[in-house]
């Protein structure tokens, strides 16, 4: 019989695909956990390079598990407690310690390991937590399934249906034996409202007419049909665009001011003008020594606004308005630590440069749920694979003391789309987000 843990801690083992865990199971203690094509696996996956349709990852010697790997495989295993250490399967496999038969490495693992394996497409999380008890089903022959009547119902909801139902048929006993009462004529109170009577005022006589005789009105030429003549159209048009030009120069600014504070006298220096006041009356506009004066005082963003036709507000510059509370606002933040690349080739500099450089773009993330809940803040650590062509795959959230899964979906997206030049391996980061007044 195979030997138990002195603790008790079994392995779980959970499948990793484009980023999200697709299998995740609890393996018995003494149960071998296996990949590979056959139905019979522990795990089936899509062909890999595994010798056998069915591989032994992680195989029970009856005294502890032993991790089983290969050349192709990529991976670590980090050892959490006292001793705490990681361990590439590239270091593991120089290693002279290390049991090497037919191209496979053993490898064994204890309880205070953990870590991940990446096989072709598929990436395996492994590590050792507590079982779950699951409460004994009773037997069904103590099962008692007869219906217990009152026991489970509302106590107060029967009560008033008790209630209900006494009324109920006292209502309907004493409709089913009482007689209607009989109506006649006499027992019909009928009454016949007649609106008073208004009485006309009386009727006025005319005064007589006067009789002086009023002398004759001179006849009105009647209206001609023809129109105004050429003269007087003429005439109105160049009213028309005199005022029109007073008006705009009298918004476009003065030259000067006479001598007794009154409006100007010279607009833009040009004189023979007429009278600016009554151009501008006619034109519908600004017009006095009130609107100028608003005009000029309102320039250069001091004193009044400028009113036209009763539209204030207008001012140029800053008067002395007044202002609302400015609210409080949080500046979030977000900082990228020191991550950890494991089985790198290439430079390893890329990688903490291109992280370095993208981490504004999680900020996005991390306001967007701050809006919500503005006590947001934590650490969040993603882990990835960097591919040859320099894309990632496998991002998956490792750690998130933020508790919020949104913002942690919001960065793994983010981070999907960022890309490595010169660089291939796993790398996991951490990331710290913090906001302030």
């Amino acid at each position: 019989m195979a030997e138990k843990p002195k603790s008790g801690k079994v392995l779980r083992i959970g499948i990793l695909q484009d980023g999200k865990i697709v299998q995740e199971r609890l393996i018995k203690v003494g149960e071998s956990v296996t990949l590979g094509e056959s139905p019979k696996s522990t795990f089936v996956v899509a062909k890999t390079h595994l010798p056998g349709a069915e591989f032994a990852v992680f195989q029970w010697t009856g005294k502890g598990y032993v991790l089983r790997f290969t050349e192709q495989m990529k991976g670590k295993i980090d050892r959490v407690g006292a001793a705490n250490a990681t361990f590439a399967l590239n270091a593991l496999r120089e290693d002279p310690t290390v049991q090497r038969a037919n191209g496979v490495f053993t490898y064994p693992i204890g309880e205070a390991d953990r870590g991940k394996i990446g096989i072709d497409q598929v990436t395996v999380l492994f590590q050792f937590v507590a079982p779950q008890v699951a409460a004994a089903p009773s037997p069904t022959q103590v099962m008692d399934f007869r219906p217990r009547f009152l026991e489970d119902d509302d106590g107060v909801f029967l009560g008033f249906l008790m209630i209900w139902g006494v009324m109920a048929s006292f209502l309907g006993l004493w409709v089913a034996f009482t007689d209607p009462p009989e109506l006649t004529l006499d027992s019909i109170d009928v009454r016949m409202i007649i609106p008073p009577k208004v009485e006309e005022p009386p009727e006025v006589a005319p005064e007589p007419a006067p009789t002086e005789e009023e002398p004759e009105e001179e006849a009105e030429p009647a209206p001609s049909d023809a129109g105004p003549s050429p003269e007087a159209e003429a005439q109105a048009q160049k009213d028309r665009t005199d005022a029109a030009a007073k008006l705009l120069a009298g918004l476009i600014g003065t030259t000067g001011i006479s001598a007794n504070g009154d409006v100007v006298e010279d607009v833009l220096g040009q004189s023979g003008l007429g009278d600016v006041n009554q151009a501008l009356a006619n034109a519908g506009a600004m017009t006095g020594d009130a609107g100028l004066a608003g005009y000029k005082a309102g320039q250069g963003g001091k004193g009044s606004a400028t009113n036209i036709d009763g539209i204030g507000g207008l001012g140029a510059g800053g008067g002395a308005g007044a202002g609302g509370d400015v609210a409080r606002l949080l500046k979030p933040k977000v900082n990228a630590g020191t991550g950890n690349v494991s089985e790198l080739t290439g430079d390893q500099n890329e990688v903490s440069k291109v992280v370095k450089t993208n981490a504004g773009q999680l900020r996005y993330c991390y306001e967007t749920q701050l809006k919500a809940n503005p006590g947001l803040g934590g650490r969040v650590e993603i882990g990835w694979t960097v591919q040859a062509t320099g894309t990632t795959s496998n991002v998956y959230t490792i750690v998130n003391e933020t508790g919020d899964a949104e913002l942690a979906k919001c960065i793994e997206g983010k981070i999907r789309k960022w890309r490595f030049n010169g660089a291939e391996g796993d790398v996991s980061w951490p990331f710290v987000f913090t906001a302030k007044e």
